[in-house]
Protein backbone atom coordinates (compact mmCIF):
# COMPACT_ATOMS: atom_id res chain seq x y z
CA UNK A 1 0.00 0.00 0.00
CA UNK A 2 2.35 2.47 1.19
CA UNK A 3 4.34 1.60 -1.97
CA UNK A 4 1.43 2.33 -4.24
CA UNK A 5 1.37 5.83 -2.61
CA UNK A 6 4.66 6.87 -3.43
CA UNK A 7 4.38 5.57 -7.02
CA UNK A 8 1.33 7.94 -7.27
CA UNK A 9 3.36 10.92 -5.64
CA UNK A 10 6.15 10.53 -7.57
CA UNK A 11 4.12 10.18 -11.03
CA UNK A 12 1.81 13.53 -10.11
CA UNK A 13 5.24 15.22 -8.79
CA UNK A 14 6.92 14.33 -12.41
CA UNK A 15 3.63 15.44 -14.14
CA UNK A 16 3.68 19.16 -12.16
CA UNK A 17 7.20 19.52 -13.10
CA UNK A 18 6.98 18.86 -16.77
CA UNK A 19 3.79 20.89 -16.77
CA UNK A 20 5.69 24.13 -15.02
CA UNK A 21 8.80 24.03 -17.55
CA UNK A 22 7.01 23.93 -20.48
CA UNK A 23 5.05 26.89 -19.90
CA UNK A 24 7.94 28.33 -19.03
CA UNK A 25 10.00 27.52 -21.98
CA UNK A 26 12.46 29.85 -23.95
CA UNK A 27 9.76 30.36 -26.37
CA UNK A 28 8.90 34.84 -25.85
CA UNK A 29 5.37 35.31 -25.01
CA UNK A 30 2.93 36.15 -27.98
CA UNK A 31 -0.33 36.42 -26.49
CA UNK A 32 -2.37 39.95 -27.60
CA UNK A 33 -2.15 41.00 -23.80
CA UNK A 34 1.68 41.28 -24.40
CA UNK A 35 2.33 45.39 -23.37
CA UNK A 36 4.67 45.31 -26.49
CA UNK A 37 1.72 44.22 -29.20
CA UNK A 38 -0.36 46.31 -27.88
CA UNK A 39 1.21 49.54 -28.50
CA UNK A 40 2.10 48.53 -31.85
CA UNK A 41 -1.62 47.63 -32.61
CA UNK A 42 -2.52 50.99 -31.26
CA UNK A 43 -0.18 52.81 -33.15
CA UNK A 44 -1.30 50.60 -36.55
CA UNK A 45 -5.42 51.42 -35.64
CA UNK A 46 -4.51 55.55 -35.00
CA UNK A 47 -2.91 55.44 -38.61
CA UNK A 48 -5.30 53.82 -40.55
CA UNK A 49 -8.91 54.62 -38.84
CA UNK A 50 -10.14 57.34 -40.36
CA UNK A 51 -10.73 60.10 -41.17
CA UNK A 52 -9.47 61.81 -38.04
CA UNK A 53 -11.16 65.13 -38.08
CA UNK A 54 -9.93 66.34 -34.99
CA UNK A 55 -6.31 65.85 -36.39
CA UNK A 56 -7.21 67.29 -40.25
CA UNK A 57 -8.60 69.89 -38.38
CA UNK A 58 -5.47 70.89 -36.79
CA UNK A 59 -3.67 70.35 -40.09
CA UNK A 60 -5.95 72.79 -41.60
CA UNK A 61 -6.06 75.46 -39.14
CA UNK A 62 -2.40 76.86 -37.99
CA UNK A 63 -3.83 78.61 -34.79
CA UNK A 64 -1.86 81.62 -33.97
CA UNK A 65 0.72 81.19 -36.85
CA UNK A 66 1.57 83.58 -39.23
CA UNK A 67 3.83 85.20 -41.78
CA UNK A 68 4.63 88.39 -40.93
CA UNK A 69 6.60 90.55 -44.21
CA UNK A 70 8.27 93.42 -43.54
CA UNK A 71 10.25 95.37 -46.35
CA UNK A 72 9.90 92.34 -48.07
CA UNK A 73 11.24 90.00 -45.49
CA UNK A 74 9.29 86.64 -44.11
CA UNK A 75 9.49 85.22 -41.38
CA UNK A 76 9.27 81.01 -41.37
CA UNK A 77 5.67 79.92 -39.94
CA UNK A 78 5.79 79.25 -36.58
CA UNK A 79 4.85 75.41 -35.79
CA UNK A 80 1.55 74.36 -35.22
CA UNK A 81 1.19 74.06 -31.73
CA UNK A 82 -2.28 72.74 -31.49
CA UNK A 83 -1.38 70.06 -34.12
CA UNK A 84 1.93 69.45 -32.53
CA UNK A 85 0.13 68.82 -28.89
CA UNK A 86 -2.75 66.71 -30.76
CA UNK A 87 -0.15 64.09 -31.92
CA UNK A 88 1.62 63.79 -28.84
CA UNK A 89 -1.26 62.71 -27.01
CA UNK A 90 -2.09 60.28 -29.99
CA UNK A 91 1.37 58.74 -30.34
CA UNK A 92 3.71 60.15 -27.60
CA UNK A 93 3.49 57.71 -25.24
CA UNK A 94 4.01 54.88 -27.81
CA UNK A 95 7.02 55.66 -29.14
CA UNK A 96 11.11 56.88 -27.55
CA UNK A 97 11.26 60.70 -28.12
CA UNK A 98 13.72 60.29 -31.14
CA UNK A 99 11.46 57.32 -33.05
CA UNK A 100 8.48 59.56 -32.45
CA UNK A 101 10.30 62.58 -34.28
CA UNK A 102 10.83 60.18 -37.02
CA UNK A 103 7.33 58.82 -36.79
CA UNK A 104 5.50 62.04 -37.43
CA UNK A 105 7.51 63.09 -40.21
CA UNK A 106 7.50 59.99 -41.86
CA UNK A 107 4.18 58.38 -41.44
CA UNK A 108 1.64 59.89 -38.94
CA UNK A 109 -0.13 62.32 -41.93
CA UNK A 110 0.58 60.34 -45.10
CA UNK A 111 -2.53 58.46 -45.16
CA UNK A 112 -4.89 60.99 -42.81
CA UNK A 113 -3.73 64.18 -44.76
CA UNK A 114 -5.17 62.57 -47.79
CA UNK A 115 -8.21 61.47 -46.59
CA UNK A 116 -9.27 64.84 -46.22
CA UNK A 117 -8.96 65.40 -49.98
CA UNK A 118 -11.70 62.59 -51.19
CA UNK A 119 -14.73 61.59 -49.44
CA UNK A 120 -13.57 58.32 -48.48
CA UNK A 121 -12.42 56.44 -45.32
CA UNK A 122 -9.96 54.23 -44.17
CA UNK A 123 -9.99 51.50 -41.55
CA UNK A 124 -7.93 48.33 -39.52
CA UNK A 125 -9.70 45.20 -40.12
CA UNK A 126 -7.03 42.43 -39.17
CA UNK A 127 -3.61 42.89 -37.90
CA UNK A 128 -1.32 40.33 -37.06
CA UNK A 129 1.89 41.22 -34.40
CA UNK A 130 4.65 38.60 -34.16
CA UNK A 131 7.66 38.56 -31.56
CA UNK A 132 11.04 37.79 -33.85
CA UNK A 133 12.49 34.61 -32.53
CA UNK A 134 15.72 35.34 -32.46
CA UNK A 135 15.40 39.01 -30.73
CA UNK A 136 12.53 39.71 -27.90
CA UNK A 137 12.46 42.93 -28.58
CA UNK A 138 11.35 42.87 -32.82
CA UNK A 139 8.45 42.68 -33.81
CA UNK A 140 6.98 41.82 -37.45
CA UNK A 141 3.47 43.12 -38.05
CA UNK A 142 0.99 43.08 -40.90
CA UNK A 143 -2.40 45.18 -40.75
CA UNK A 144 -5.36 44.50 -43.18
CA UNK A 145 -6.57 47.96 -44.17
CA UNK A 146 -9.67 48.75 -46.35
CA UNK A 147 -10.03 51.41 -47.80
CA UNK A 148 -13.72 52.73 -48.71
CA UNK A 149 -15.43 55.51 -50.87
CA UNK A 150 -19.17 55.22 -51.86
CA UNK A 151 -18.82 53.24 -54.74
CA UNK A 152 -16.12 50.89 -54.17
CA UNK A 153 -13.43 49.49 -51.45
CA UNK A 154 -9.96 48.58 -51.58
CA UNK A 155 -8.07 46.02 -49.56
CA UNK A 156 -4.44 46.06 -48.60
CA UNK A 157 -1.97 44.53 -46.54
CA UNK A 158 0.52 46.90 -44.74
CA UNK A 159 3.93 44.87 -43.61
CA UNK A 160 6.57 46.44 -41.39
CA UNK A 161 8.86 45.93 -38.24
CA UNK A 162 8.71 47.74 -35.23
CA UNK A 163 11.40 47.33 -32.49
CA UNK A 164 10.97 48.28 -28.85
CA UNK A 165 12.92 49.28 -26.10
CA UNK A 166 13.18 48.16 -21.90
CA UNK A 167 10.34 50.53 -21.11
CA UNK A 168 7.97 49.10 -24.34
CA UNK A 169 8.11 52.50 -26.10
CA UNK A 170 8.90 51.93 -30.03
CA UNK A 171 12.52 52.95 -31.03
CA UNK A 172 12.45 51.86 -34.67
CA UNK A 173 9.50 51.41 -36.81
CA UNK A 174 9.42 50.86 -40.49
CA UNK A 175 6.68 49.78 -43.21
CA UNK A 176 8.16 47.38 -45.34
CA UNK A 177 5.04 47.71 -48.42
CA UNK A 178 1.48 49.26 -48.26
CA UNK A 179 0.04 46.68 -50.70
CA UNK A 180 -0.15 49.06 -53.03
CA UNK A 181 -2.34 51.42 -50.29
CA UNK A 182 -0.52 54.87 -51.16
CA UNK A 183 -0.87 54.31 -54.98
CA UNK A 184 -4.86 54.04 -54.49
CA UNK A 185 -5.04 56.73 -52.70
CA UNK A 186 -3.27 59.08 -55.09
CA UNK A 187 -5.21 57.21 -58.12
CA UNK A 188 -8.48 58.14 -55.94
CA UNK A 189 -8.26 61.87 -55.38
CA UNK A 190 -6.45 62.50 -59.13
Amino acid sequence: MKRGWLYILFWSLLAMVLSISGCSSGQPAKSTDHEDVNNIEQVLKNQFTGPDEEMLDKVGDPGDSSVVGKDGETKPVPKNKQLEEYMKKKYGKYFTESMYEKFIQLYALNYQVDLEEGNYSIELTDSDIQQDEENENQFHFSADVLLKTEQESYSAKVTGRADVDDRHKIDRFNYFDDGGLNRKITELIN
